[in-house]
């Protein structure tokens, strides 16, 4: 990978991550506690594609099962779209 293709569109750093159970119910790989957490904040992130190719082979070897690979903005996005959604439905729930 060229250097150039590591920035995203934003002109952040592109990273990525291993997500379980992609759709509503997201758990991301904590590598420091080998476990994974709902948060995105707290997972674990590599900078290039080829070493979270590597991770999640070692993890696939454990058993674990419905596992995939994905930029860390790309889903950052997803989850404020999320949250921006479930506020405004809390919003009208409560006006109404």
């Amino acid at each position: 990978m060229q250097a150039a293709e590591k920035w995203d569109l934003g002109g952040k750093w592109m990273t990525y991550v291993i997500v379980k159970n992609e759709g509503a119910g997201s758990c991301y790989y904590r590598r420091k506690d080998n476990n994974f957490t709902k948060d995105l904040m707290l997972a674990s992130k590599w900078d290039t594609l080829s070493r979270t190719e590597e991770i999640l082979a070692e993890l696939s070897k454990t058993g674990a099962q419905e596992l995939v690979i994905k930029e860390t903005a790309k889903l950052e996005q997803q989850v404020k779209q999320e949250q921006a959604v479930k506020k405004d439905t809390e919003l009208r729930e409560y006006a109404h």
